[in-house]
């Protein structure tokens, strides 16, 4: 069995590949209790943590060959788009790799939507860059952080303009972060220099599902794009 692994900034998440080459997600303990049959672990990380750290423990323990994933000029025939390309995490490069081989528009904005907001822009075999905010719970901490009249609590109600101050707070960063996703399309057909261009739009990461339904534009909410990055590697 083929495993493979993406550490986050927050979470480690696993998955196997199927003998169909489908992917299937898989928890930490039916990692553990089934390390017997995996044969090879294949992995991204943009945190080297103390979990990591535990899972490659457990996998030289068990003879399991590892690899590790890092960032290149190119793969295949994407070009990766920055100048010091170790600087782009592996996340972000895995995702439009996965993004790239799934979806055929000429112009593909992939938004991972976790702990940071990371959009990545990919015009036909390109990565162009793109930009990294601070994701909806880090981007309302970093407020309540710096401003004590601010607050958050469990009651956020559902009115678009807030009339208490978690919900002001809530929808304020939400929909920067909505605004953030449109502009990138915006300058990302700008970019294209084209009359005529298809385009996706395609959110992972843990508040993809919120973003994707308060978006004015078509967008599609794809959790496995790192997994189909990094099942190019196996």
């Amino acid at each position: 069995m083929v495993v493979l692994l993406d550490a986050g900034n927050t979470n480690v998440k696993l998955a196997y590949v199927t003998d169909d080459d489908e992917i299937k997600r898989l928890t930490l303990a039916d990692f553990y209790q089934s390390i017997t049959s995996v044969d090879k672990l294949i992995y991204g990380s943009v945190n080297d943590s103390s979990e990591l750290k535990e899972i490659l423990t457990a996998c030289i323990d068990n003879n399991i060959t590892v690899k590790k994933v890092e960032v290149t000029p190119s793969f295949n025939n994407l070009i990766c788009g920055y100048n010091v390309v170790a600087n782009l995490g592996v996340d972000r490069w895995l995702a439009t790799i996965g993004a790239r081989l799934t979806y055929s528009e000429n112009i593909l904005i992939i938004v991972d939507a976790g702990t940071a907001i990371t959009l990545d822009i990919c015009i036909n075999q390109e990565h162009k860059g793109g930009w990294i905010a601070p994701g909806l719970m880090l981007m309302q901490q970093s407020i309540i952080d710096k401003a004590p009249g601010v607050f958050t609590n469990e009651s956020i109600n559902s009115e678009i303009f807030g009339t208490d101050t978690p919900s002001a707070l809530f929808h304020g960063s939400l929909y920067a972060l909505v605004a953030m996703i449109e502009k990138g399309v915006e300058l990302a057909k700008k970019l294209a220099n084209e009359d005529e261009c298809s385009l996706s739009i395609i959110l992972t990461g843990g508040d993809a599902a919120i973003l994707n339904s308060h978006l004015s534009l078509n967008s599609d909410v794809n959790h496995d794009l790192v997994f189909l990055g990094l099942q190019q590697f196996i």
